[in-house]
């Protein structure tokens, strides 16, 4: 089976995920086949530097792990002057995650957006395996995509965001045989827009990068609550 992923060709990621992997199956015994991603962005701020942030871990109890964080880190760091020093031992020492962080420069929104109609167009006419309820959001989507007045900044976020979170389930999925994966986002706009778009784009992109090297793709949750079946 080819086990090349998107993230393969980052050799310095390659590198890194090697010693957590090696952590983790140190402090588990197994490399894990259930997955927490948790990201974040600020991708809009004309003062800051477009950045998105995806952190990777063994599937953890989510009410437990927000009461941890919420202890280690009970403050926004932007809202602080001044780190205090048991939070700094917190990050310095908690080894459960694996953050992957990239400056983004040089973005082209209208081709972007340009690239995301051709890639939903695409969908729509050549896709006839999709259950019912994902042809039809993604046919509302398209006619979305079709106005004037929409949102180029937040269909710009989309494209990118799905296309990361994508690559990463691939390489769970493909490098760690991934039973269960369950997202935590930020960015409720990125989420909405297109009734959801977002999560049929994830579902067509995964099942695509990994057809024909799995039978199924793994079992993608999001938020809390929300299951994401494939296709």
């Amino acid at each position: 089976m080819n086990t090349k992923t998107e993230l393969s060709h980052h050799k310095n990621i390659m590198k890194q995920w090697g010693k957590y992997k090696r952590m983790l199956s140190r402090k588990l015994g197994k490399i894990p086949s259930e997955w927490l991603i948790l990201s974040d962005y600020c991708l809009d701020d004309p003062h800051k530097n477009a950045c998105m942030t995806f952190t990777i871990s063994s599937m953890q109890d989510l009410y437990v792990l927000g009461k941890q964080l919420g202890e280690a880190l009970p403050r926004d760091f932007k809202n602080i002057g001044t780190v205090p020093e048991e939070t700094l031992i917190f990050l310095r020492d908690y080894k459960k995650f694996f953050t992957i962080s990239m400056v983004l420069s040089d973005i082209n929104k209208a081709e972007i957006v340009n690239n995301l109609q051709d890639t939903v167009k695409y969908v729509c006419d050549n896709y006839t395996n999709v259950p019912p309820a994902m042809t039809q959001r993604i046919k509302m989507f398209r006619e979305y995509l079709k106005r004037k007045n929409k949102n180029h900044n937040v269909l710009k976020n989309v494209s990118l965001v799905a296309n990361v979170i994508s690559q990463i389930i691939e390489f769970l999925s493909i490098k760690h045989s991934a039973k269960r994966i369950r997202w935590i986002s930020d960015r409720d706009a990125i989420l909405e827009v297109g009734d959801g778009a977002i999560f049929d784009l994830i579902n067509i992109f995964v099942t695509n990068l990994i057809r024909g090297r799995r039978s199924s793709i793994p079992s993608l949750g999001v938020g809390m609550e929300k299951e994401i079946s494939g296709i």
